[in-house]
Order: C-alpha cells, then structure tokens, then sequence
C-alpha cells in the first residue's frame, strides 16, 4: 500500500477528499508513507510537487500542480532515484510493485511538516539560480536533496544516503552517523561519465567566459581561490560583467543633462524653503527614473543640494548606458571633499578600535600613517597594538562615555590638521565626570586623511 498525504494546499489544488485510513489495519511497504506539497518555482506558471518519504526525507521532484497529474512521474522518478543511489534490484522490484491506486490523505505531523518546509526552502532557494524552467535539472537537485543533512533530536543527524545505508545493514537508520562516504556504503551516486552535472556545466562555461573576457579586455584574471565562489555566483557574475562590456562598447559619451532628456529647473534663488523642497524632490525622482544615484553622506541644506544637481551634476560627463539593473553613482564629497566630516570618521573608528577589548592586531593601520608619533615619541603600528593591549588592562572601557572634539585647525592648503579634544569617563555609582586630554594630528594624501599623531597620557 501506498499512501500519500498531500497538504491541505496540495488537496484544494485538486478539490480532493481525503480518505480515512485505518494504519492497524494497513499493510505499508518500507517505502509506503509520502508526504506532498506543491511549489512554485521562480518562473511564472511553472510548478513542482515535492514528495517527502515519511522516514528518511528521500525526496522526489515533479513538474506539475496536481497529485494525479504528478504520480505517474514520481513513480519513473523514484525508480531512477533509487537505481542511481546503487539500492538492490529486489528492493527496487519489491517497493515499485505496491505503487498501483495510491491513497491520498491528509498529512497527520507537524514535526514532519516542518522537515519538508526545510527541504522546500532549499528547492526553492536552488531554483532561483537557474536562467530558465528548461535548463532545471531534477536529477541533480534530487542527488543533491540526498547528501541533505537533517536533525531528529538534540544529538541526532542524518542524511538520507545515511539512513538507508544503515537500513539496509540492519542498523539503526538515525543512528552512528558518519558524514565521510564509506567505501563499503551500499547506497550511494553511481559515476556516470558520459553526464556532466550542472556544477561542471557551470564551471565549463565559467571557464570560457573567463577567456571571453580576458581577449575583450586584455590580461589574465585574477583567480584567487575560487573554489570558495560557487558556481552558480559566479556565472551570473562572468555574465554581468560581458552584458556590461557589450553595452559600454555600443555606448556614447553624453552628460547628465541629455540622459534626463534637458530637463528645465527653477533657479534655486526664485525658490521659498517650501518650494525648494519640492523640486529638491521632483529631481531626485528624475534621476532615479534613469537609474542615477547621488548620495549626500554628511548632512547639507536643501539649497546646497538642489544647486549641486541643477548647476554641477547637470553638466557632468557619462556614458549612456541602456542597461537594465545598471545604476550610475555620484557622491557630492567627490566633487566637494568634507575634510571636516572625513576627519570625523577617521577619529570615530580609532576610538573604536581603541575601546574594543577583543581589537585584532593591524587594524590601526586603516587609520593611521606608519610613521606614527604617539606622546612626541616615534613608534610602530605593532607598538601602538601593544600599548592598546595594555591600556585595557589598566582600565574599565566601558567607563568611557564620549570623545569629544572642542576645536580642529587646518594648514593653509589644507594638507594637515590638528583636532584638540578629550575623552569622557563616568565611574559607575559617581556622577563625576573624568576629562583626558586627547589631541590627534592628521595628514591628507591623495584624498585621504591618516592619523599621524596622537597625545594622550593613558598610552604612555
């Protein structure tokens, strides 16, 4: 006897009434109990109903809505899962013979439900990955279902290859799980060299994307270890990246202005504050229809913005791209540097790493210069690294509430700058505050401000 219970979604799909069984009476093969639901798959109109086995979540992948549409197939599919995965011939003749007139009911445990909702997760986590409904391979997500780890309890975990290995010897099917493939393993994936799966079709075609590319823009690329990207990443990647080189080639040079199609702005000066907001809006709703991004990242008035988009962005070269997906992007601190606001940053992430007591080794030397003075004395990054060490031993971190900047000075071309500030301490159950005095000097080179001094008593 074969019993299929089909989820309530599944049963409505087919207006099904479920039959009442009496399991006493039932005589179920080892392979009799199957749990159903339908998916959908990430292409419209295309579905699968997955079918779970009660005991050792083998899984079996259809196309369709419908358990009477479905059946047939996951007959043929079963017959080749189990032929691929090495099961006896007399299991596979003694198990397929009681597949005639299933019974279809209602599922009856939670605990089972929640096992195939993992599983589903993954199909449809899998299927996303796929270009087209054609190219899915069934058989291949049905090998892979079967390596799938699963947990019955605190401390037992199997996979279906796992389970059935241990059937078939008379073990305990949950139990002694070994996740190494055992020479001596009865159930497992029969080599068929004259298939390659969809990794190695993937990888095939990553391969000569690769020297696609490599002849379209000179050079070798770098691999790196690749074997962490997998393949399906990588692909959509190699693809994005000859979508983009087509389009750049059959692309002109143009300004923002043209790819807006020579919009007309009200001059900022005829504006009230209220209606500078709103045509502040309407442009950054153009820009955004044409997939162009600009990005404030420090605070400025809506006057400063809406003269940047309308008398400086508007003249700035780009290329027309037709791209779809591709954004271009503007950062206002590219064309109007904020010393004052980078510095910020800068001193923000020193004193974060100053504070953290689980601080790795080398990460000062984001912010600051190698040729570091700390108290008027010389010292290397690894020194700094070490007197940090010892700074949180001799005091409570979490004591510290604030730094704060009282004043900061720039040489004249705006290369150097000093900022005069100190950090605030509070001792639990006190309301003193503790004031250190903590001066920073700072260096700009090719745009970017690196901290190359710093006084400050506690790092003595």
């Amino acid at each position: 006897m074969i019993i299929v219970r089909a989820t309530q979604k599944l049963l409505n799909t087919q207006r099904i009434k479920p039959a009442i069984i009496d399991l006493q009476d039932a005589k179920i093969t080892t392979l009799g109990q199957w749990y159903a639901n339908t998916v959908s798959s990430s292409f419209k109109g295309k579905s699968f109903v997955v079918y779970v086995h009660y005991e050792s979540l083998m899984t079996v992948i259809t196309t369709g809505k419908t358990i009477k549409k479905t059946f047939p197939e996951f007959e043929k599919r079963l017959k080749k899962l189990l032929s691929r995965f090495s099961f006896p011939e007399a299991f596979i003749s003694e198990q397929m013979a009681a597949f005639d007139n299933p019974i279809i009911t209602k599922t009856n445990s939670r605990k089972m439900l929640g096992q195939m909702n993992g599983i589903i997760d993954q199909i449809i986590y899998r299927m996303y990955t796929y270009e087209s409904f054609e190219e899915i391979d069934l058989e291949e997500e049905e090998n892979i279902l079967m390596h799938y780890l699963h947990g019955n309890g605190p401390a037992n975990f199997f996979t279906p290859t796992n389970y059935w290995n241990n059937y078939l010897k008379g073990e305990d099917p949950i139990g002694n799980f070994d996740a190494r493939s055992a020479e001596t393993d009865l159930i497992k994936l029969k080599n068929d060299d004259t298939k390659l799966s969809r990794s190695e079709n993937l990888y095939m075609e990553n391969q000569l994307m690769k020297l696609q590319i490599e002849d379209i823009l000179g050079g070798q690329i770098m691999n790196g270890n690749s074997s962490e990207i997998p393949a399906e990443i990588e692909n959509i990647f190699l693809k994005n990246i000859i979508e983009f080189e087509k389009h750049a080639k059959a692309s002109k040079q143009t300004t923002v202005f043209e790819v807006l199609g020579k919009p007309k702005f009200k001059p900022a000066e005829s504006l009230t504050e209220k209606q500078l907001k709103s045509e502040l809006n309407k442009a950054n709703i153009l820009l955004n229809k044409k997939y162009i991004q600009l990005d404030f990242l420090s605070n400025y008035s809506d006057l400063v913005k809406y003269k940047f988009i309308t008398e400086e962005l508007m003249k700035q070269e780009t290329q027309s791209l037709n791209m779809p997906g591709m954004i271009t992007h503007f950062i206002y601190e590219e064309f109007h540097p904020n010393h004052e606001f980078d510095i910020k940053n800068r001193l923000k992430h020193f004193i974060y790493n100053l504070l953290d007591p689980e601080l790795e080794a080398g990460n000062f030397k984001y912010t600051c210069n190698q040729n570091f003075i700390l108290n008027r004395e010389p010292i290397t990054l690894e020194q700094l690294d070490e007197k940090v060490k010892y700074f949180h031993l001799i005091t409570n971190t979490d004591e510290v509430m604030d730094y704060r900047k009282k004043e900061i000075t720039f040489n004249k071309d705006q290369t150097k700058a000093r900022v005069i500030g100190q950090l605030e301490l509070k001792k639990e159950g006190t309301k003193a505050k503790t004031k250190i005095p903590m001066n920073f000097n700072l260096v700009c080179t090719h745009d970017w401000w690196e901290i190359i001094g710093l006084d400050f008593e506690m790092l003595s």
